[in-house]
């Protein structure tokens, strides 16, 4: 009686999310490490757009936030650190806002109130979310230099994190300030 249980809640819990998640069972989730980067391309807050696809030469990791989430502001001073650190070996930071449409001003001065320079994107339909099968905000998604999923997480990073840093020291060519930013004395 109990495996029936289980097949009746796998039946009619389980099975139905995987179908609205939209993968067959069997098939990973949208955004699982080792696979394909979804194509996605937003616009920048000045107007331009740009597409992950344009950022190929270099390893990605997307973030996911918004201004109110109150961990997005709490990781975004470690983002900026991994971008001062490793941008020059090849590290590229693209953070998402997820904010709602018309909220370009409030993104723009959270940004500037915590000094983060790195590329931000507008998504206020939350497309980034829906392909990249993220589940909150902050949410990031490590995109190595040919366009797969090399690692991900739910929740707020710091630039310290060690499994992030073990990921970046696989992908990122170790010379210079990235050896040294990468090195277990440096940080990671």
């Amino acid at each position: 009686m109990r495996g029936g249980a289980l097949l009746i809640l796998l039946s009619v819990v389980i099975l139905p999310v995987v179908a609205v998640m939209g993968c067959a069972p069997g098939e990973a989730p949208p955004g699982s490490p080792g696979t394909p980067a979804p194509e996605y391309a937003a616009p920048t807050m000045d107007g331009d757009t740009v597409a992950l696809t344009d950022l190929r030469e270099d390893v990605v990791l997307l973030n996911i936030w918004a201004t109110w989430c109150a961990p997005c502001r709490v990781e975004m001073p470690h983002l900026q650190t991994l971008h001062e650190e490793l941008g020059g070996a090849g590290l590229r930071i693209v953070g998402v806002s997820v904010d709602s449409e018309g909220a370009r001003g409030t993104v723009q001065r959270f940004a500037g109130d915590l000094g983060v320079d790195f590329l931000i994107l507008l998504d206020p339909d939350e497309r980034v979310s829906r392909l990249f099968g993220a589940y909150g905000v902050p949410f990031n998604v490590l995109i190595d230099r040919e366009g797969f999923i090399a690692w991900r997480q739910s929740g707020p990073i710091t630039a310290d994190d060690p499994v992030l840093r073990r990921t970046l020291g696989e992908l990122l060519p170790r010379d210079g300030a990235a050896e040294e930013a990468l090195s277990p004395a440096g940080g990671g």
